[in-house]
């Protein structure tokens, strides 16, 4: 039997008021740093909030400014201090661009982007490239794509091989794109009549039993 067994309630009370005695202030310590770590963690967890609600408010802000032609719509995109709503916006800004007329400045803005979101970064190299080839700089497009194998990406490739005259290039990046497409995509006839425009042959896709 164990030596606690033997005690009587008055031994094990005498016990415990000499070891709160000597522990007492340890335990209030641990306590009061456990009650302070939960305010700390609610504190930290009401500021994320907060800094969410302000960068979604500088978002919207920056996109209104964009749509309404402000002078200080890139000035207020720069403001945004969440990195996330900070590109979304200067895709916005670049489309803007792009719908001005000014392709060079759209162009800086997205090389600009910094996300480390892997859709993000492909939708941007993707914008970007397409500017790249309408602006006679194919080589930069290819370069850019080469690594990417989304039908998106591989679309856009073809279009800067067919712009620097490589249609055999062309031709597999089409159909590459559509190996990838589903044949209810919207956007598969127009990769089709790319990829007969540069000499290829769509394959159609047979339909499951």
């Amino acid at each position: 039997m164990a030596i606690d067994d033997l005690l009587d309630e008055h031994e094990q009370s005498v016990r415990l008021q000499q070891w709160l005695r000597k522990n007492g202030g340890s335990i209030l310590l641990g306590l009061l740093l456990g009650l302070g770590l939960l305010g700390a963690l609610n504190w930290y967890q009401g500021h994320r909030a907060r800094q969410g609600m302000a960068a979604a408010d500088g978002y919207t802000a920056a996109v209104d400014a964009i749509n309404a032609g402000s002078a200080d719509a890139a000035a207020k995109v720069d403001a945004i201090g969440t990195p996330a709503y900070k590109a979304l916006a200067m895709l916005h800004l670049a489309r803007s661009q792009v719908a001005a007329g000014k392709s060079a400045e759209a162009i800086a803005t997205l090389k600009k982007i910094d996300t480390k979101d892997t859709e993000l970064r492909e939708l941007t190299d993707v914008r970007l490239a397409r500017l790249y080839t309408e602006t006679g700089s194919a080589k930069q497009a290819i370069s850019l794509l080469a690594p990417r194998k989304t039908p998106d990406a591989l679309e856009a490739l073809g279009d800067a091989y067919a712009a620097d005259q490589q249609l055999e290039a062309a031709r597999k990046s089409y159909s590459d794109a559509l190996t990838h497409m589903d044949s209810a995509s919207a956007s598969r006839q127009v990769v089709e009549l790319k990829l007969t425009q540069v000499g290829g042959t769509p394959v159609v896709k047979a339909e499951a039993p």
